[in-house]
């Protein structure tokens, strides 16, 4: 293609700028969004412009249609859906004056909550995380509980030995049969070379 571009003469090339141009400035005109703190007339006119460089030889419905999508397009996600919630179609002027008065609203909201918040000493953490930390708090001593809880069941589950009350025979002890007696195996296990002495 660019082999093909500057094999053109001048007067074919320049015709090829253009167009470029107007391609650039369309996609520039299409990506445009309105910027943190701008203001919406600002930014209609930047969008008037780009439109302009981008196709000048359109109508003025054209261009007001092509506008005011990009401008309902480039406004904030939350200050296009109370746009619409006023208005289901508004006018450009209508946008740019309600875009205005909300960015307006926004941030002498913000500043006062700020105050408010600066007033009050708190700390640094969002407000949120104090509840978090409590329902964590609350979550662990609640787990140790079941624990303990627990592990008391699980003693008390435990199964009484049958040996409890029972006598040995061999050595006199309580808690084992004659059978599982350590005297009488050790006296078992004694040889002729190493007698066991009692």
């Amino acid at each position: 293609m660019a082999t093909y571009f500057y094999a053109l003469r001048n007067e074919q090339k320049s015709s090829y700028e253009v167009k470029v141009d107007r391609e650039k400035f369309y996609a520039e005109f299409e990506n445009r969004l309105l910027r943190p703190g701008e203001d919406p007339a600002v930014f209609l006119w930047e969008l008037t412009q780009l439109l302009t460089r981008a196709n000048p030889s359109l109508t003025e419905d054209s261009k007001t249609a092509l506008l005011e999508r990009q401008f309902m397009r480039g406004l904030p996600a939350r200050t296009r859906l109370k746009l619409l919630e006023q208005d289901a179609t508004p006018s450009l002027d209508a946008m740019v004056s309600f875009a205005q008065r909300f960015r307006e609203l926004d941030t002498e909201h913000f500043a006062a909550n700020s105050t408010a918040h600066l007033s009050t000493g708190k700390n640094d953490q969002p407000p949120d995380m104090s509840t978090l930390v409590a329902a964590v708090k609350a979550l662990q001593v609640e787990h140790q509980s079941l624990r303990n809880e627990i592990t008391q069941q699980r003693q008390q589950a435990r199964p009484v030995s049958a040996t409890r009350g029972v006598t040995c025979y061999e050595c006199g002890e309580r808690g084992h049969y004659a059978r599982a007696c350590q005297y009488r195996q050790n006296t078992s296990r004694g040889t002729a070379n190493n007698p066991i002495h009692f």
